[in-house]
């Protein structure tokens, strides 16, 4: 796998994966939803990922096609 490379010449805009903003949002949710419950009780309606987060607040800002010739570095995984 040292060394793999890309099929397709495309990249994440500013940031390699949202990852790190997605645990924070999933993390967010869970203490929001365990707070719900402890509240009014099981039979409470719960909230879901959209009520505590936005992706367009997320790191990554889409993905963009690239010239692989021009920029061997991005082709490596």
């Amino acid at each position: 796998m040292s060394r793999s490379k890309r099929k397709t010449p495309i990249h994440g805009l500013l940031a390699n994966s949202d990852k790190y903003a997605k645990r924070k949002a999933n993390r967010r949710l869970r203490a929001a939803n365990k707070a719900i419950v402890r509240r009014d009780g099981v039979d409470s309606e719960l909230l879901d990922l959209r009520a505590v987060s936005d992706a367009w607040c997320m790191s990554k800002d889409g993905k963009f096609y690239f010239d692989a010739a021009e920029q061997p570095q991005l082709m490596r995984k």
